[in-house]
């Protein structure tokens, strides 16, 4: 599993370094029939569910990651990065190209097994809750 992590964070650096930094890059696997990992970003330079901001993240993972791997990612979801539930999260978890694990949590009113949270701060040069 560290390695898989350790990938993740890699691939989050060389995107926030190109691209801009991150609101968030995660991966949460839900309480689901599935679970696998869904890979949660938010950056004010990605459109809403745009497939070009998508294409950026998963360029990447489908080259570091083989075939096998990739399998264990349901998907990469956008959360704006002007979303409550975003704020409120970043309010509870702040990292910056780092790591940050939790097991059996509720984030985004969802349950989720495990969390691997790189990035989560908010970039806006204003105070988020005035």
């Amino acid at each position: 599993m560290k390695n898989f992590v350790e990938k993740m964070k890699q691939i989050e650096l060389e995107i926030s370094n190109e691209h801009g930094p991150f609101e968030l890059f995660a991966l949460f696997r839900p309480d689901t029939t599935l679970r696998l990992w869904d890979v949660l970003v938010s950056a004010k330079w990605m459109g809403r569910s745009d497939l070009d901001s998508m294409r950026i993240v998963a360029k990447p993972m489908n080259k570091v990651f083989a075939a096998q791997e990739i399998i264990q990612f349901s998907g990469i979801v956008i959360i704006p990065a002007d979303d409550e539930g975003l704020r409120k999260f970043q309010a509870e978890v702040q990292i910056e190209h780092g790591l940050r694990e939790f097991r059996n949590v509720t984030f985004f009113d969802v349950p989720i097994l495990h969390a691997y949270v790189i990035t989560s701060h908010n970039t806006s040069p204003a105070n988020a809750f005035a």
